[in-house]
């Protein structure tokens, strides 16, 4: 990651530092949406879409919900885990992970 002066600041306590990541060239953004469509039509080339629809309309809604919130939940603690690993010499407040500021 290339640092460099821009307008917003991120403050982590005591560190205050500024980011931002060198634009790419259009070209490997083109490329990079091919690759993936590519992959995505290989990981689902066979897959009998009647039977994925019926299985979605036979799921049960509260565990469906359920395990959103747990992945929700999961990725919310692994954000304050590396937050804190990063960055050991301040408080790290839950709301922090998914705004800029409590």
């Amino acid at each position: 990651m290339e640092w460099r002066h821009i307008d917003r600041h991120v403050r982590y306590g005591r560190h205050d530092f500024e980011w931002q990541t060198p634009a790419q060239p259009l070209w490997l953004w083109i490329l990079g949406v091919i690759l993936s469509v590519i992959a995505l039509a290989f990981a689902v080339r066979g897959v009998h879409w009647p039977e994925v629809w019926e299985a979605i309309r036979n799921a049960r809604i509260e565990l469906v919900v359920l395990g959103l919130v747990t992945v929700v939940l999961t990725t919310v603690a692994k954000a304050m885990r590396w937050r804190w690993l990063l960055f050991q010499n301040t408080s790290v407040c839950a709301c922090v992970i998914c705004w800029r500021r409590c």
